[in-house]
Parts: structure tokens; C-alpha cells; sequence
């Protein structure tokens, strides 16, 4: 396992080239390694809106790691140099580049139901500080349990798969990250974090005609927000191309479930 959590849980961002070295300019949120680096996940419309801005920019998108394969405190930049969506309507890519690095994330498929203990890691942009010249980018732990086991159809934003509704917010740049169960000697991923939901709900509605005719409202609101991650125990089945035909199931292997 590296020493930094910044080693196997990673800023996806935008770069551009400045007399050879890669200077930032964008991120746009959360990738991990699973089953030590064998593999690079994030959310597939972080990939997405990566891919746009760097496209119509001039930039590269890539990860910012850790230098020595994890264990030393320098930065370094690695461009993403292929990525895959899984199928919809899971909101989650594969990722590759020529960074590697140890991770006690491992994928896996436990019965999670409401109340369960869980946890994410990722970047919010709240976090980020410095100026531009010399940007911090800085992880953010998150923890909390599982309101809600989701399924298809419950949240009001479109197509998507199963998935948790979580007691915490998912905060921009923090989409992608890895939620997780800790065990012990290592975390087991079981969702991947997509975003926060709000709602209102009209709680008390006072009107008043006033004496010129106009009618006067008074409306009391109550916010509601959660985060939501998918279900990635649904893509147990998913064969990327680059994976050669192996299933995320079997990249992870019967001795680390």
C-alpha cells in the first residue's frame, strides 16, 4: 500500500504544456485504483466534461499521483490515455494510464442495506486552495451510512441504475470517488459516488390579498439533500475491451471477496 491516500485516490484534470512540464489548469473530479492499481474508476460524466473542455482547449486530461510508484510526497502528472464507459445506465468509466501505484481499494460484493457504515475519499473544489501558479488540490474524507438503497426509478434525475442514498452531500469534484466499507486491511468498494440530490416540499403556504388587489404569498419551504452513488455491484458482469474479455468479477478474484 503507498504511504499517501493521494496515491491511489486521484484528481482527474485538465493540463497544458509549458516549456515541457504540465501546468494545471481544471479539475473536475474523483478517480481510484482498485486491487493494486489494476484498474482506474471515476464517474463517467467526469470523464465526459474532462474530454470536452481539454478538447476544445488545447489540454490534456490526466490524474495527478504520487511520484516512486505512491510512496514519495511529490506530485506527478499522468495522462489518461484511453478511458471506456460501462453500460447505461451506470454513470461510471474505466480509465487508463501509465500510472501505478498499491491501493487497499478492492471491489467488492457484500450485502450493503440501510444504516450500513460507509465512507468516501475524493477532491472536492472547496478544497482546492493556492494560487494558480501553485495549486493545492486537497482529499476530503467523508463519512457517514446508507439512508436508502436505491433502485431504479427512485431519483427524480433521469435514467439510472441501483444504487445508495447516502447521509452525506456529494460535492462538486468529489463525483467518482470510491464509497466504500473499510474492513480492516483494506476497503471494499461498493459504490461509486455520483452526486447530491435536492428537494422541496411545500410545508406551509400563507396568502393575503392586500388592500390594492395584489395577492401577497408567504411559502415555507423544506431543502432536502443527499448524496447518491451507483450500485457498482451491478457491473460485476461488465467485459471492457480493455480488460480482454475478463469481467470486473473476475479481475477481483474469489480470494479477495
Amino acid at each position: 500500500m503507498g504511504a499517501f491516500l493521494q496515491s491511489y485516490v486521484l484528481p482527474v484534470c485538465t493540463f497544458e504544456k509549458i516549456d515541457g512540464a504540465a501546468r494545471f489548469k481544471l479539475l473536475f473530479g474523483t478517480a481510484f485504483l482498485v486491487n493494486d492499481g489494476a484498474i482506474c474508476l471515476t464517474a463517467g460524466h467526469v470523464i465526459e466534461a474532462a474530454r470536452t473542455h481539454a478538447e476544445a482547449n488545447g489540454q490534456t486530461i490526466g490524474l495527478i499521483g504520487k511520484a516512486q510508484g505512491g510512496v514519495a510526497s511529490a506530485n506527478i502528472v499522468a495522462p489518461i490515455t484511453a478511458f471506456e464507459h460501462a453500460p447505461k445506465p451506470f454513470d461510471v468509466a474505466i480509465l487508463h494510464s501509465q500510472y501505478k501505484s498499491k491501493s487497499p481499494l478492492k471491489l467488492g460484493w457484500s450485502d450493503v442495506h440501510i444504516w450500513r457504515e460507509v465512507a468516501a475519499l475524493g477532491y472536492p473544489d472547496n478544497a482546492t486552495s493556492g494560487p494558480a501558479t501553485d495549486v493545492r488540490i486537497n482529499v476530503r474524507g467523508l463519512r457517514g451510512y446508507v439512508q436508502r438503497e436505491l433502485v431504479a426509478g427512485d431519483v427524480p434525475l433521469g435514467e439510472h441504475p441501483d444504487g445508495f442514498e447516502l447521509s452525506f452531500l456529494v460535492s462538486r469534484g468529489m463525483s467518482g470517488a470510491p464509497l466504500f466499507i473499510h474492513r480492516g486491511g483494506y476497503d471494499e468498494v461498493v459504490g461509486i459516488c455520483v452526486g447530491s440530490v435536492r428537494s422541496e416540499m411545500i410545508e406551509d403556504r400563507h396568502v393575503e390579498i392586500q388592500d390594492n388587489g395584489r395577492e401577497y404569498q408567504e411559502i415555507s419551504l423544506k431543502v432536502d439533500e443527499y448524496g447518491h452513488a451507483h450500485d457498482v455491484r451491478g457491473l460485476r458482469g461488465w467485459a471492457p475491451i480493455s480488460l480482454e474479455g475478463r469481467t470486473l468479477e473476475q479481475i477481483v478474484g474469489q480470494d479477495e471477496r
